[in-house]
């Protein structure tokens, strides 16, 4: 189980980029963000009034249309409007899966339906998740199989059971493996070493340490001959032999050759391999597409690839056109149709025609977004735009394009204030803390209350507020002296 907490935090960071931190939802306040997350001002990742945040210690990811919830050492269940739908009395509880969950009371694990009521009584030492209509279990020290109603389907005899995978499942006994269908019939013996999750198809084995694959049939359909090798993916898996590698297809076929020092798996049609220590990629037939003479490769993206000759950065195409010789000290992904250049710990950026669209001025520069890239020296930042001219000259501590608004946010001295898209100046560095609204709109605070204003610097809401908070794309919500006010596109409120 993910906690929803916990992705939600995620799922925000990842969307902020470094210092260019763009608002994907509205913040309770800025200051508020950057005190939460010093490193990066991001949107806060709950609304501050939804009571199931502040009822329960954890909330974890929905599954099947519930949510484990724990308040100190108890679990339960709450639905998707968050009322609690089974009572937090579990010491453990896992995700509802075809309408059923494993609980655990009293030291055992049974389990529950969606109304609360055991289905499968508290006496197993350990549960696997219901799938396909097995459940692996442990009882009395052996592992079997039960169905969605209890009933031992398969007998306890196994030392390790796992959970099925269609119409197999994985069983152990003294340390070798093998597949049983859901009658509990053996289709593969049990003398494997290793079995892996079926991909494409095909399971990765292990016998005697050597590899080979077998179908879901329980038959070997690539023989045991590889010293190592690796689950398929598109059609094709790694093998290696005697220190080399190549590529097989599900029928056992080479179709790339086993020469390789090192390979990477395909993306996008190119796989990035190794031979002498010299780098470059091939295609699905082991030709060569960029040619093997790099001391470094990256991963390509944006049609790009960095690569390093003589401790010099350059770019190649997918072609293997080398678009830009390699003469930079360091060099980033192109992003957006951009790309950060370094020489002399200088940076810049280059263009796809490897143009330089910025002298390598900058002490710090970071990746375009929504037309934007910010960049710095001596600690102070300013905004580039795609042309690479200056919008806002580097002198501000902090500056951020918003996202769904025309508004720049800049920073000096703790006091906030905003520019407009061409860098002049709209809203005086007054204000203690600023938080996003939609459209033509910014909330600010000023002498501790919050108001609004347009991006005429007219004022919209007088600051009298104690908070302001968009909830939407076209609303927000203000509180006065415990009151709550709606706050509509247009700036204008009334009480909720």
């Amino acid at each position: 189980m993910i906690k929803l907490k916990t992705a939600k935090k995620l799922l925000s960071l990842v969307t902020a980029t470094l210092m260019t931190a763009v608002l994907i939802q509205p913040v309770t306040s800025i200051k508020a963000a950057e005190t939460k997350y010093p490193s990066k001002i991001i949107a806060d990742y709950q609304n501050e009034g939804n009571d199931i945040y502040s009822k329960y210690d954890d909330v974890f990811e929905y599954s099947d249309g519930l949510a484990v919830v724990r308040r100190g050492s108890k679990y339960g269940y709450v639905d998707a409007n968050g009322k609690e739908i089974i009572k937090l009395k579990y010491e453990a509880a896992e995700d509802f899966n075809d309408g059923l969950a494993a609980v655990m009371l009293k030291g055992k694990w049974g389990f529950i339906n969606k109304k609360g009521k055991t289905v499968i009584p508290f006496k197993y030492s350990f549960v696997g998740k219901y799938a396909y209509g097995r459940i692996a279990a442990k009882f009395k020290g052996k592992m079997g199989y039960l169905d969605g109603k209890g009933k031992v389907v398969i007998p306890f005899k196994y030392e390790r059971t796992y959970n099925f995978q269609g119409n197999l499942g994985q069983v152990e006994n003294n340390y070798k493996t093998g597949y049983i269908n859901r009658s509990g019939k053996i289709i593969t013996p049990i003398k494997y070493d290793e079995l892996f999750a079926f991909d494409e198809g095909m399971s990765l084995a292990v016998l005697n340490d050597r590899y080979g694959y077998i179908d879901k049939t329980g038959k070997v359909a690539i023989k045991f001959k590889y010293d190592k090798a690796y689950a398929f993916r598109n059609d094709l898996a790694i093998v290696t032999v005697d220190g080399k590698s190549g590529f097989i297809n599900r029928r056992g076929k080479v179709l790339v050759p086993i020469k390789y020092d090192e390979v990477n798996l395909f993306e996008n049609g190119l796989a990035k391999v190794m031979i002498d220590d010299k780098w470059g990629f091939i295609n699905n037939r082991g030709k060569a597409r960029v040619p093997l003479k790099y001391d470094e490769v990256r991963s390509f993206n944006d049609g790009y690839v960095q690569v390093m000759l003589d401790n010099k950065w350059g770019f190649v195409n997918k072609q293997g056109k080398e678009v830009v010789t390699p003469k930079y000290d360091k060099a980033y992904a192109f992003y957006n149709g951009f790309a950060c250049v370094s020489n002399n710990n200088k940076w810049g950026f280059i263009d796809k025609t490897g143009k330089e669209i910025t002298e390598l001025k900058y002490d710090e520069a970071y990746d375009f977004y929504n037309n934007y890239a910010n960049v710095s020296i001596n600690k102070k930042q300013g905004l580039i735009d795609i042309t690479g001219k200056e919008i806002v000259p580097t002198k501000y501590d902090t500056v951020y394009a918003l996202l769904y608004s025309d508004f720049i946010i800049v920073i000096n001295n703790n006091k906030f204030g905003c520019l407009n898209k061409d860098g002049e100046e709209i809203i005086e560095l007054k204000y203690e803390d600023i938080t996003e609204l939609y459209g033509d709109l910014i909330a600010l605070k000023l002498n501790g209350k919050w108001g609004i204003l347009n991006s005429k610097n007219e004022v919209i809401q007088p600051f009298k507020y104690d908070s302001i908070q968009a909830v939407n794309d076209d609303e927000a919500e203000a509180k006065l002296d415990g009151k709550t006010f709606k706050i509509d596109y247009k700036g204008e409120a009334t009480p909720k």
